[in-house]
């Protein structure tokens, strides 16, 4: 997989995100790939990323989700991303360890929010 590549399936995991969030994930990986040229340890990497993310959206209001409500969006869009590339409802079962209606639930909520977006666009 080259570069564009992996960037492109970046942006595709950060669709689930708020735009902030989104735009702090790329702050931040600008950030370390900076810093990691220069062979960083972990603390001046986690340093950096923090002084580079308030130079860019200091002085005003961000919201951040919790970590179940976003883990669990995360999910959903990996769950049906896995159904639209054949994966069958027994094996998103076990693979995401929920119930059956419940898998069921996401691909529906996803498909909807899928459509959405590209009537908007």
């Amino acid at each position: 997989m080259h570069e564009g590549e992996k960037k492109a399936g970046r942006k595709k995991d950060f669709n689930a995100l708020p735009k902030s969030m989104i735009e702090m994930l790329e702050i931040i990986e600008h950030s370390i790939n900076k810093e990691m040229e220069l062979d960083a340890s972990p603390h001046h990497l986690a340093k950096s990323a923090v002084v580079a993310i308030c130079d860019v959206m200091g002085g005003g209001m961000i919201y951040l989700p919790r970590g179940t409500a976003l883990k669990r969006k995360l999910r959903s869009e990996a769950l049906y991303s896995d159904f639209l590339s054949g994966m069958a409802h027994g094996e998103l079962i076990r693979k995401y360890a929920i119930a059956s209606q419940t898998v069921y639930d996401i691909i529906t909520d996803e498909r909807a929010l899928s459509l959405e977006a590209r009537f908007k666009q």
